[in-house]
């Protein structure tokens, strides 16, 4: 199991930002009381980057939260691009579920591995609460 899996953040958001649900931290990162918690504060941070930052793509919010000081960033741009069908400079629109949902399961592909899998229903409601 992973730390981000073990610590109900299996979108790897460092600690510091008092989102709903957070317990404490580890290694660095937030520890959340329950996955649907930790998945929705994921879908909060894609969603803040999109719309106050401006971050308006793939490719701006990846460089940005997965710098090539912690990743293979042109390969999880790549990752982000096959999953959800967009182009790596296409305009995101996030303020619908459909799409934060979408690219929410592609980022987590891509911090969690290929085989970590969240269902469907549970990633809906993880962005319609981040939308409310």
């Amino acid at each position: 199991m992973s730390l981000g899996t073990d610590i109900n953040n299996p979108f790897d958001l460092r600690a510091g930002t008092p989102w709903k649900g957070v317990i404490g931290e580890r290694n660095g990162f937030a520890m959340f009381n329950t996955l649907e918690n930790g998945l929705r504060a994921g879908m909060v941070d894609l969603h803040v980057a999109w719309k106050r930052d401006g971050l308006n793509s793939i490719d701006a919010i990846v460089r940005k939260y997965a710098p090539p000081s912690e990743n293979e960033t042109t390969t999880y741009i790549n990752g982000v691009c096959s999953f959800t069908g967009w182009g790596r400079y296409d305009p995101l629109d996030l303020d619908n579920v459909a799409s934060l949902s979408l690219i929410g399961s592609a980022f987590l592909r891509q911090e969690q591995g290929a085989d970590y899998i969240v269902d469907g229903a549970t990633l809906q409601q993880a962005a319609e609460s981040a939308l409310a």
